[in-house]
């Protein structure tokens, strides 16, 4: 499990002027997620570009509440973007059993650099409204994965009410992600310094959200890595119980809410 924060995330610049005056890039300094940047239908070019700065260390990446079909994201380690450093194409289209559908998250890793660059370049050759939510850099702490993995629970914001006529009232709402773990941390190989770590985490975020990995290194059966699914824009839960060693390990039961 991995949690990026502080977010570094700076925009440079006033924005693409390609925002849809509705959607202002301004949003992606929000943490709500259906807060969202979003871009004009018209007179555009196959793609937009978005100029960021992290002034300190970062090694991951993660957007939350995309909607497009492809994004090119380039590391410089000049402010004139002049020294490209790394570059990578993520495409944030996918399908499953029932057929194609959109990714709403990306989480990227990448060797760690100081004080970097960013040149997010969102591709709309054919998608002319993408969207973006949040945009976190930043260097992801790194913790155990949960024990017996995380158990799903689901916020369903939907509305369906039942009319006098036999027939319902319904409107489709935001399904947010809830899920529920516990953490066992050995006091061995650094175990009591990482409870204390996210103890104090929790402290001082109280109710804000940050970007979670909550599972790292799992893979589908085709061996194509699974972070994109279980990347989450999430705040802790009501229900954080941490217990000191017994044995030799620490554990913390936790939950976590997705933002929205």
């Amino acid at each position: 499990m991995k949690i990026l924060y502080p977010n570094l995330a700076q925009l440079n610049g006033a924005g693409p002027i390609e925002t849809d005056p509705n959607f202002p890039v301004s949003n992606l300094a929000d943490e709500h997620l259906l807060k969202v940047w979003k871009v004009k239908a018209d007179n555009l070019e196959n793609q937009v570009v978005l100029h960021y700065s992290a002034p300190g260390l970062a090694d991951s990446l993660a957007l939350f509440g995309i909607e497009m079909e492809a994004v090119t994201i380039e590391i410089y380690a000049d402010a004139g973007m002049t020294l490209l450093e790394q570059a990578q194409t993520l495409t944030c289209q996918s399908s499953d059993v029932f057929g194609n559908k959109k990714q709403e998250q990306i989480w990227w890793e990448f060797p760690v650099v100081e004080n970097g660059f960013f040149r997010l370049v969102v591709h709309t050759e054919t998608l002319k409204s993408p969207q973006i939510g949040m945009v976190c850099i930043g260097q992801a702490r790194s913790f155990p994965n949960p024990s017996w993995g995380f158990r799903q629970g689901f916020a369903n914001h939907s509305i369906k009410k039942p009319l006098k006529n036999g027939s319902a009232f319904t409107r489709a709402k935001v399904i947010a992600r809830n899920p529920q773990g516990n953490l066992q941390l050995p006091m061995t190989n650094g175990g009591r310094a990482q409870y204390y770590s996210l103890l104090h985490l929790y402290k001082r975020l109280n109710l804000g959200c940050f970007a979670c990995l909550m599972i790292e290194g799992l893979k589908d059966d085709q061996g194509a890595s699974l972070d994109q699914e279980y990347a989450i824009w999430a705040s802790f839960g009501q229900s954080f119980n941490p217990t000191e060693a017994k044995y030799s390990v620490y554990t913390i039961e936790f939950s976590l809410e997705e933002g929205l």
